[in-house]
């Protein structure tokens, strides 16, 4: 499964059945993994809301050098996930 983010993609595996491929070589992850989500400054409240309003915990907000934001939270597998201000790694 894959997920268009604005000019990347996301691309999601069953880590079990991506050992079993014969063509490719795995891809899989182990362990707790963490990965981020750039949005745009004016969409990050909105961003931060709706996440809460559907019930998921933010676990933490971090404030970064240039005034950047960024916030964390679980997906249903337990790993890391992670919005941050779009220009944020340009700085």
């Amino acid at each position: 499964m894959f997920f268009r983010a604005g000019s990347s993609v996301l691309l999601c595996f069953l880590n079990e059945k991506t050992k079993e491929q014969g063509t490719l070589p795995p891809h899989y992850g182990e362990g707790k993994l963490h990965f981020a989500f750039e949005v745009d400054p004016e969409a990050y409240v909105a961003c931060k809301q709706e996440l809460i309003g559907l019930g998921i915990a933010v676990e933490h907000e971090e404030g970064w050098e240039g005034g950047f934001k960024s916030f964390y939270f679980r997906d249903p597998d337990c790993h890391l996930a992670e919005v941050v201000e779009k220009g944020m790694w340009e700085v």
